[in-house]
């Protein structure tokens, strides 16, 4: 069995089971440590006897290990074993007896991969060559046992019972054909009328080797031979176990397990990320036990229902980085008419709560008082998570104003809901608000998504975005509070309102700014809140100072659009493949 094929089985089983609330930990162990420490052409456990039921005709081999994934039930006719559904069951034969084991935690996983990783080789052991007693100068053509002169061959017999314990026979070295195919050095059988046993090597292989078994047929009493000496050898060889330790791979896998021992998992304190049941004290409890720590990674598998939740605040002494990742990048519900079903399966963190508060949001954290600044000293980072709220978003997405740093990649801040169905929202509600002015210069957005907010995203001080896609928001864009530049480069805005709008003094530059401004055939019905407002620019009291460059389209009507600006008198625009800024 290869690598590849264990992940293929231990994904299939998983998959086809159903067993998601172990697919983020466990499952993700498993495979990222097959997969960064075993080489490709490594075999592993022979003895993998695939996915078997309670019902199953289960055939092993006394004295010979080999394991099983099971489905749920009892296994009468193998140990009257019971394993319950939803778990990644192990039915595993030592050889003698039958045993289980139920995969839930990282000691379940370092018990189990001995099972998974036990190797086995064939361990081969060169045949001495006879001296004197062979047919000298000379090879065996068959069919036909026809004796062939050629000079510096020899032909000769080896006794089966020479090779008693032993399961293949291999040679190696100068290999030859007569005719079309036939390889002159290699038969079984008797010493008379080899043919008749009906079994010899065609066609030269690869390398000039061959390996076959060992014949058992009780009639055959030799291999028969030939060979060029001292050029060709033959070995005898058996199957044995090689012990985890003796080629590392248990332990090289341990010692990856422990390098990551710090991305814990929201399961680990007591989430059931099943979307109803609510998870807050679970959420808090391991940002503090991160805290606690000095920082650390936490994976989120599943759909994880909070409150509003403020992540503790960390004095400047003790500056570390938070990070929650998702067990993959997040499918978008970006769009514009129709209907399409969104995706429930998501690492996603949900908030129901619809009481607004402006210092809040799904994640968010409070400013501390003991210096100018107040920013809560840690650099969260979120990658491959959805950040949801209730339709019509009542509240905001993720607050990042009072932390020190962020970094947010592969996230999407949605309101549960197709975004061309979003309702109006009529709270002053942000998807994503980055850090705050003065803050640690670390703020980078990659690859977000934002729909259904009044505001889609507020970039602040020190924010470098690229590739922002904001969908169904009243203002796509409010740039505020950055004596320092914001970088914002390829942006999609798709059916808002207002494109940028600068609220105080900033100093910002925005590359590749994609607008398709709604109509009202390009509009869900009832939802004419999407329509353009009379401007796409809006810097009234002149406190911009940078650079944008746009191009714009209006759906099923125009191409080629315009970009409509109210002040901004100390910015400056251009549209995509022009040469003169206005």
């Amino acid at each position: 069995m290869t690598k590849q094929d264990i992940l293929n089985a231990i994904e299939d089983y998983v998959n086809s089971n159903g067993l998601q609330e172990i697919s983020g930990s466990i499952l993700n162990y498993i495979l990222k440590a097959i997969t960064n420490v075993i080489p490709e052409d490594t075999m592993l456990t022979s003895s993998f006897g695939g996915v078997v039921g309670p019902s199953s005709n289960i055939v092993v081999i006394p004295g010979h290990q080999q394991w099983f994934f099971a489905n749920s039930g009892t296994y009468t006719n193998y140990g009257n074993l019971t394993f319950l559904p939803g778990k990644l069951n192990i039915l595993s034969y030592d050889g003698s007896n039958w045993s289980q084991y139920v995969v839930e935690t990282e000691t379940d996983f370092s018990r189990v991969l001995k099972s998974f990783l036990q190797t086995t080789k064939i361990q081969w052991e060169e045949i001495a060559m006879p001296t004197a007693g062979e047919k000298d100068n000379a090879v065996i053509i068959i069919p036909g046992y026809i004796q062939h002169p050629e000079t510096g061959w020899a032909n000769g017999f080896i006794p089966i019972s020479y090779l008693s314990g032993y399961e293949f026979i291999k040679v190696e070295g100068n290999l030859k054909a007569y005719g079309s195919s036939e390889i002159v050095w290699l038969g079984r059988g008797k010493d008379t009328a080899p043919t008749s046993y009906g079994t010899y090597l065609t066609g030269i292989p690869a390398n000039n080797t061959f390996e076959m078994p060992v014949p058992t047929a009780s009639n055959i009493e030799y291999i028969m031979y030939s060979r060029k000496k001292g050029d060709t050898k033959f070995y005898r060889g058996k199957t044995v176990t090689v012990p985890v330790e003796e080629d590392g791979v248990l332990n090289r896998i341990l010692s990856e397990i422990a390098a990551v021992k710090s991305e814990l998992s929201f399961k680990d304190f007591g989430a059931k990320c099943d979307g109803v049941t609510n998870d807050t004290n679970a959420f808090l409890a391991a940002m503090n036990a991160l805290i606690s720590q000095g920082g650390g990674k936490i994976r989120l598998s599943g759909i994880m229902l909070i409150n509003q939740s403020a992540i503790p605040y960390v004095e400047k002494e003790n500056f570390l980085t938070i990070e929650i990742v998702g067990d993959y990048t997040p499918t978008g519900v970006f769009g514009s008419v129709g209907e399409m079903p969104v995706n429930k399966k998501n690492s996603t963190i949900l908030c129901n709560d619809v009481s607004y508060d402006d210092n809040k949001g799904v994640i968010y954290t409070t400013k501390g008082t003991s210096s100018q600044w107040a920013f809560n000293y840690i650099t969260l980072v979120l990658r491959n998570i959805v950040i949801r709220t209730t339709d019509g978003a009542p509240i905001h997405g993720l607050n990042l104003h009072n932390f020190q740093q962020a970094i947010v990649e592969n996230v999407n801040i949605d309101t549960g809901v197709y975004a061309g169905q979003a309702s109006e929202p009529l709270i002053q509600s942000a998807g994503l608000i980055m850090p705050s002015r003065d803050n640690g210069a670390l703020c980078i957005a990659n690859n977000v998504y934002m729909s259904g907010y009044n505001i889609g995203m507020i970039p602040q001080e020190h924010t470098n975005a690229d590739n922002l896609q904001i969908n169904c928001c009243k203002i796509a864009l409010q740039i505020q509070g950055a004596g320092h530049p914001i970088r914002i480069n390829r942006v999609l805005v798709q059916k808002c309102p207002r494109i940028v709008y600068v609220k105080n003094q900033s100093n910002f530059e925005i590359n590749q700014l994609v607008i398709e401004k709604a109509s009202p055939g390009t509009i869900t019905p009832g939802h004419g809140w999407q329509l353009p407002d009379t401007y796409d620019f809006y810097d009234e009291n002149n406190n911009g100072r940078g650079y944008i460059t746009w191009n714009t389209t209006t759906g099923g009507v125009s191409l080629d659009g315009t970009f409509n600006r109210t002040g901004g008198i100390n910015v400056r625009t251009r549209k995509l493949g022009d040469i003169n800024w206005i």
